[in-house]
């Protein structure tokens, strides 16, 4: 490893002699090596920004107080590269680390910067005990880390991980961490037409998409799954999607897209609330309430179809399917509703593309 100590050779202006301060006023302040500032200044103040460009192993430290305006450009052309801040760092246009390298980035001072963090190109690895507080979006390779103990990050803007948007749990992003669809979701729409709900949405892209599932809910609050979509991985190309389920017993229904990455990780889309109206009324169901624990049904109807009775937050703990002649216009049936807990149920009937709704007290 080398460290290399590059004193600034620049027109410094000292402001009086008990502040210690230096400005340095050139207007190409870049080195081709690693270096490390050790004026006699307390701080240091660069204008018309800095890069520098550092090779294997070289070493970068900011061994004071330095403030600089017009940004700060490294260029990382090797592994194992050092960058070190232990004091206070102020960058005024934006951090910009390019190269064909790799870097560890020691933060144990205050790093300020206005104007951005782009990494995208340069995975590193983060570390120390300081904080850093970034004005603008923060742009890092996928295969930037923190193996520990992490510096405190705070950004007013977004955390982009090439280009996908992340969280880490030691980077604090505002409202940059509102954890958008990885997909760009273009609608989501749900339509009741007769005794079912017509489902159709489109992406206009996808990142690692994996699937999606069609959620609902009485109330709007709690929600259960009842349909699972392939997704189309990832896509750059406009991809639409269609799904047919049947109605759920309830006046209003509200229904949500849950969207899940190969890793498992999930987000959801806004909330759709879809209105139903049962058909005219052609079920009898008695005795209403139930007295003993048979519950008898009739229905003016014939042909095939499925009976279903829910519980009271819409799951069903009962299904039979039947078939009969058409021309017999009725059906008829007995239920044994002695394992169930007492309570409201919805017996829902769908025959020939018709439902029919009941609720009975047991």
């Amino acid at each position: 490893m080398k460290t290399f100590t590059i004193l600034f050779a620049f027109i410094f202006s000292l402001y009086a002699s008990h502040v210690q301060a230096c400005t340095i006023t050139a207007a190409d302040n870049s080195s081709s090596e690693s270096f490390e500032v050790s004026t006699a200044c307390g701080s240091t103040s660069i204008n018309g920004g800095m890069s520098v460009t550092l090779y294997e192993n070289d070493v970068l430290n900011f061994d004071q107080d330095i403030n600089i305006s017009g940004g700060l450009e490294i260029q990382i052309e090797g592994n194992n590269v050092t960058i070190h801040i232990p004091h206070n760092l102020t960058v005024s246009g934006g951090l910009d680390i390019t190269g064909s390298g790799s870097a560890n980035m020691l933060i144990d001072g205050n790093l300020v910067i206005s104007g951005g963090w782009k990494s995208e190109d340069v995975p590193m690895d983060i570390s120390g005990s300081g904080t850093t507080t970034i004005s603008g979006t923060m742009k890092t390779n996928m295969d930037t880390d923190c193996s520990g103990p992490c510096p405190t990050f705070s950004l007013s803007g977004q955390c982009k991980d090439q280009g996908s948007t992340y969280c880490e749990d030691h980077i604090d992003c505002g409202s940059g961490c509102s954890q958008p669809l990885p997909i760009t979701l273009l609608y989501f729409q749900a339509e009741a037409r007769d005794s079912r709900v017509y489902f159709s949405w489109a992406t206009a892209s996808e990142l690692n998409n994996d699937y999606f599932t069609i959620e609902v809910s009485q109330d709007g609050k709690e929600f259960y799954a009842v349909q699972e979509v392939g997704g189309a991985g990832t896509s750059e190309q406009m991809e639409t999607y269609q799904e047919v389920l049947p109605a759920r017993p309830w006046p209003v229904s509200y229904y949500r897209l849950k969207q899940t990455d190969f890793d498992q990780s999930s987000t959801y889309s806004p909330v759709v609330a879809v209105k139903w109206e049962a058909p005219e009324e052609v079920l009898t169901v008695y005795p209403n309430p139930v007295e003993g624990t048979e519950l008898h049904i009739q229905a003016l109807v014939g042909g095939k179809g499925t009976l279903t009775v829910f519980d009271a937050v819409g799951m069903p703990v009962y299904r039979k399917v039947f078939a009969q002649e058409e021309s017999a216009r009725e059906f008829n049936s007995t239920l044994d509703l002695s394992r169930l807990g007492r309570g409201m149920y919805t017996i829902r009937m769908e025959i020939n593309g018709t439902v029919i709704l009941k609720k009975v007290l047991y």
